[in-house]
C-alpha cells in the first residue's frame, strides 16, 4: 500500500512540531508587565539566558518564575504568583505606595530552538499585590477571566451622584488642570504649592487629584485630601518627585448638586434624584 506524501511537511523546528517531540522542547517564558497608558510603559523579562526579541519588545533576562496555572475550563481559574529579584525595575513600583495604574501581566511560553519566535500566550491577568522576602519579590496575579464575574455597577435610588468624576460617558464634567510647581515636601504626604491665585477657591480641590511627571518619566497621580490654599495633604505617598516639580491640579466633588453646579457647572449631567421625599409616603401614618 503506498501512502501519500503530505504536500506541506511541518518543519522540525517549529513551535507545534518542537511542542510535540519528545526531547528538542526547550521552554522558555516571556513576561510582559503593562503599567500606564503609554506604550513605552512597559517592563519586559524572560527566564532564558540571553535577550528574546518578540512582538517588537526586548525581554531581559531576569530571575523570574511563577507558580502553577491552573485551569478547569471555567472561570473557576485560581491567582498566580510571579517570583523575580528585587533588583528589577518593575518591583519598584510597589515599593512605597502601589502604583497609579492598574498593572497588567502577559504570560508567553516558548522555546529556545524555535527559529520562527512563535511565543504563545499561557496566561493573562493583572497585579494584585506584592510581598517582600529577602532578594524576592511575589506579585500576587488575578488572572482576566475573574473580572467576567463581576456584576455590573448598579445605579441606586439615591440623593448624591453616582458618577465618576470626570468620567467621559457619565461625569461629563470638563478636566480643567490647574498648573503650579512644588517647593517642598514634607512630610511624606504633604507637598507645598506656590502661585496659587486668591480667585482660586482652595477647597474646590478637596479630593481632586494632582497629576505629574516624575523623576523616571512616568506620569503620576496622587488623591488630595485637603487642600488649604498652601499645603496639600495627599492621600498615599507621591513617588519620584523633586522640589520644583510642575503639577497639575484638579478639583475634587462632593457628588452633590452644590459642587455639581458651582465647582464644575456640569449640573445637567448630575446622576443624583435630588427631590426624594424625606418622609416615606407608604408609612403607616396616614397623610389626612
Amino acid at each position: 500500500m503506498a501512502f501519500e506524501q503530505n504536500e506541506n511537511p511541518l518543519p522540525d523546528n517549529t513551535f507545534p512540531a518542537i511542542e510535540e517531540s519528545r526531547h528538542s522542547g526547550m521552554p522558555i517564558e516571556l513576561y510582559l508587565f503593562t503599567f500606564g497608558p503609554l506604550p513605552e510603559d512597559v517592563y519586559c523579562y524572560t527566564n532564558a539566558e540571553k535577550d528574546i526579541d518578540f512582538g517588537a519588545r526586548l525581554y531581559r533576562p531576569a530571575s523570574i518564575a511563577r507558580g502553577e496555572v491552573a485551569s478547569s475550563g471555567t472561570l473557576d481559574k485560581s491567582n498566580l504568583d510571579v517570583t523575580i529579584q528585587v533588583s528589577a525595575d518593575v518591583t519598584e513600583l510597589f515599593r512605597q505606595y502601589p502604583p497609579s495604574y492598574t498593572m497588567g501581566l502577559v504570560v508567553y511560553q516558548g522555546h529556545v530552538n524555535d527559529r520562527s519566535s512563535d511565543f504563545r500566550p499561557v496566561w493573562s491577568g493583572r497585579v494584585l499585590s506584592s510581598a517582600w522576602a529577602g532578594n524576592e519579590c511575589t506579585f500576587n496575579c488575578e488572572p482576566v477571566a475573574t473580572s467576567m464575574r463581576r456584576p455590573g455597577l448598579g445605579r441606586n435610588y439615591q440623593r448624591g451622584c453616582p458618577h465618576t468624576l470626570y468620567e467621559e460617558n457619565t461625569c461629563r464634567a470638563p478636566r480643567i488642570p490647574f498648573g503650579t510647581s512644588v517647593t517642598a515636601i514634607w512630610p511624606y504626604n504633604m507637598i507645598t504649592v506656590v502661585s496659587f491665585p486668591p480667585e482660586y477657591i482652595a477647597a474646590h480641590f478637596n479630593r481632586g487629584y494632582i497629576e505629574y511627571t516624575s523623576t523616571k518619566g512616568r506620569r503620576q497621580i496622587c488623591t488630595i485630601d485637603v487642600f488649604d490654599g498652601a499645603n496639600l495633604q495627599l492621600i498615599g505617598t507621591p513617588t519620584d518627585i523633586a522640589i520644583g516639580t510642575p503639577i497639575n491640579m484638579f478639583r475634587g466633588c462632593g457628588h452633590n448638586m452644590d459642587d455639581c453646579r458651582a465647582i464644575h457647572q456640569n449640573i445637567l449631567n448630575y446622576g443624583g434624584q435630588p427631590w426624594i421625599p424625606l418622609k416615606n409616603p407608604t408609612n403607616s401614618l396616614t397623610i389626612f
